[in-house]
């Protein structure tokens, strides 16, 4: 059998996190685990999209968390281990505002689809509201028993969810109008790692610990479809996009794979050993075109959606990349990580 993941109470999966990393064990598990329809795919050079580092943004204090771009393109914001939030302007690269409130390690921000608001998820278990104008807070939010793992707003900015590493495997469902939770989904048999809404909001989709992903219909509420990745414990799903039009949903699981599935059927389109650890985040640009993985190898790879082949690789960091982003218009791409430097890339 594979290793069992680290439960992730009061923040300690992070340090964990660098201990499984250099664990041949699970290197060794994957290696030996026949895959169905699993493939490795080279790097296509001749079709390399033109890719360089533009700027590196000073040095942090501890690990870079998170990073997102504002709708507008004119803001971006990190978050840090340390909970605190940086907003950066994208025109000069420098801070505008320090946002501190969270007591813990900030592991999710979105912002609402007309950019008004701005919401953060921490270890803390706390979820926080900001108003982007002026990047006061709006709300504190206990939303959990313990850490916030993921959030997402609705493609209408009515509602939002969130799922948790706690006790209860649960995701809830907010109004973004009260801030009361309308909906407790349980199902999951283990912590739920991301969350998202499909393009037209019909569905939400979970991803989990337990190796599953659940397809919600967001009319009523219920489990449409369970989608199995691997039963092998050490093949929890740690990240998941949708295309922009919501033709592919892509995930990234814990044993270095992603999985594309086709969202009006559910079937599996490809499976593809994507890195030799972990893939923790992974992000569609504006168009679709190009999508990113990044890994706890430190590698951070960019992929053609149109074949699914593999046409830039980044090795620049020398820890996990945490996170990724592109702006708006997909002409930069933001990577955050532990190695405590954010990227911009052009």
């Amino acid at each position: 059998g594979g290793l069992k993941l680290p439960k992730a109470e009061g923040g300690s999966h992070w340090k964990n996190m660098d201990r499984i990393r250099n664990a041949a064990k699970l290197r060794l598990a994957i290696q030996k685990t026949p895959l169905l329809k699993l493939r490795t795919l080279a790097i296509a050079p001749s079709s390399c999209p033109s890719l360089r580092t533009i700027h590196i943004l000073p040095p942090q204090k501890l690990a870079a968390t998170v990073c997102r771009f504002h709708p507008s393109g004119q803001i971006m914001v990190t978050a840090n281990a340390d909970g605190t939030i940086q907003v950066w302007s994208t025109t000069t690269w420098q801070i505008l505002q320090q946002l501190k409130s969270h007591a813990n390690w900030v592991t999710c921000l979105a912002f609402s689809p007309k950019g008004n608001l701005l919401i953060s998820g921490s270890d803390d278990s706390f979820l926080k509201v900001w108003d982007t104008q002026t990047f006061s807070e709006q709300g504190s939010i206990p939303a959990h028993n313990s850490n916030v793992r993921c959030c997402a707003f609705s493609p209408d900015g009515k509602s939002m969810i969130t799922g948790s590493a706690d006790s209860m495997l649960n995701l809830k469902v907010w109004s973004t109008d009260s801030w009361q939770v309308e909906q407790e989904l349980f199902g999951h048999t283990d912590y739920v790692r991301c969350c998202a809404y499909k393009p037209d909001g019909s569905v939400v989709v979970s991803g989990s610990d337990d190796c599953t992903f659940k397809v919600w219909h967001t009319k009523l509420w219920a489990v449409s479809r369970e989608l199995q990745h691997r039963t092998d414990p050490g093949s929890a799903i740690m990240c998941c996009a949708f295309h922009p039009q919501g033709t592919y949903l892509v995930a990234g699981s814990v044993d270095g794979t992603i999985i594309i599935w086709d969202p009006e059927t559910w079937a599996q389109l490809e499976f593809i050993r994507a890195h030799n650890d972990r893939v923790i985040d992974c992000t569609f640009n504006h168009l679709g075109s190009i999508f990113v993985t990044s890994s706890t190898n430190n590698i951070t790879k960019l992929w053609s959606s149109a074949n699914w082949r593999v046409v830039r690789e980044i090795d620049d960091h020398s820890e996990f990349v945490m996170s990724t982003s592109f702006n708006p218009t997909g002409n930069l791409m933001v990577t955050a990580s532990c190695d405590h430097t954010i990227r911009l890339w052009q």
